[in-house]
């Protein structure tokens, strides 16, 4: 497709794929042609938007229809993980916003099926263009900080779950709560810097009051400890219910630390004075273009960007939170290498290299 527009389509109308689209239209390399939702009026109107694009509020006829080159996927995958799957086996390429499934089976399978088809599945992880993050891996990759042995993780992003968003409280629909939806990324700056930890622990707490109902309940709050070896642990706290709203990550070394914030990076020593430290500015909204810019590149050079996050990569990030999942039912600690190992025999790829 070096010479003509990315055809496009939308699956599913929500605040963040609107907000995927305005981005989308500040690009000239992506042709929206088609816009799918339940609400039929809420697909038209926006598709209005656009030259050649039709609405549709079948997902099925919206795949059989037309020959995309990206299907953007912003539907909860509990509705629409068969269409992603018929998606795929037409050749669409698939870009999705994290988590990039549900659980470990799912985001394999995935995995798994992208490959057979020679497809780019790829997460919206946009964290990885951030300012704070490319610090961060250079920080650790020129050894500024010597012997890291500690990580703690404060991850508080307290907010309601409105009604239309019922389904997030379901461990069903949602596959998770606070772990998977709102610590990913944290968890995946950790593990993407330091590999998969050897053992993981994990507590977690509902804000339901009856002790039955919160089996039904997903989790708000969790407590979750993970041993990388003998010389370096980590701490995560994460709640979606506690405040005030604070996302930070400190790595402590032998007298030189670093702490991460999202437009923030200190490195300090154990007197707690400034060795050096820098601020950004970057936005949410341009970090999610430059991941569209990358992905656009991409598929038009077929030569995949290092800066595109594929699914693959997602795969031992969700075997970790598996393991703090299954950990918080079996009270003691799980191995997230013995899922990767498992779920290896099952399908015949090796995800770690």
């Amino acid at each position: 497709m070096p010479d003509t527009k990315i055809k496009t389509g939308f699956l599913g109308i929500t605040e963040k794929a609107r907000e995927m689209i305005c981005v989308l239209e500040a690009i000239s390399d992506f042709d929206i042609i088609a816009i799918g939702d339940k609400n039929i009026d809420a697909a038209g109107k926006i598709s209005r938007r656009f030259q050649n694009c039709k609405a549709y509020d079948d997902y099925r006829q919206m795949i059989a229809q037309n020959e995309l080159d990206l299907l953007i996927v912003s539907e909860p995958i509990s509705e629409s993980i068969e269409h992603i799957r018929g998606a795929i086996r037409k050749k669409f390429n698939i870009f999705k916003l994290s988590p990039a499934a549900r659980n470990f089976a799912e985001v394999s399978e995935l995995a798994s099926l992208s490959a057979s088809e020679n497809v780019l599945f790829c997460t919206g992880n946009c964290w990885r263009n951030s300012a704070s993050w490319l610090n961060l891996k250079n920080y650790l990759e020129s050894d500024k900080i010597e012997q890291p042995s500690f990580i703690r993780v404060q991850w508080y992003v307290p907010g309601e779950i409105e009604p239309e968003q019922s389904w997030l409280k379901d461990p069903k629909l949602a596959g998770g709560g606070v772990l998977l939806r709102q610590a990913y990324q944290a968890i995946d700056m950790v593990v993407s810097c330091f590999g998969v930890p050897e053992q993981v622990y994990a507590l977690n707490l509902s804000s339901a009051q009856d002790k039955q109902q919160r089996t039904y309940l997903t989790e708000d709050t969790a407590n979750v400890l993970m041993r990388f070896s003998e010389s370096l642990a980590a701490n995560f706290v994460v709640s979606r219910t506690f405040g005030p709203a604070k996302t930070s990550i400190e790595i402590y070394g032998k007298n030189h630390n670093i702490e991460i914030l999202e437009n923030k990076f200190r490195a300090f020593n154990n007197n707690h004075e400034t060795i050096e430290e820098f601020e950004y500015f970057d936005q949410q909204q341009a970090l999610l273009s430059q991941c569209f810019t990358n992905l656009a590149d991409s598929l038009r050079t077929k030569k995949i960007s290092p800066a595109v996050c594929r699914i693959e990569q997602n795969i031992a990030l969700m075997a970790v939170i598996e393991a703090a999942y299954l950990s918080t039912k079996t009270l003691v600690p799980e191995s997230p290498s013995r899922i990767l190992e498992l779920g290896k025999s099952e399908s015949g790829n090796v995800w770690l290299k």
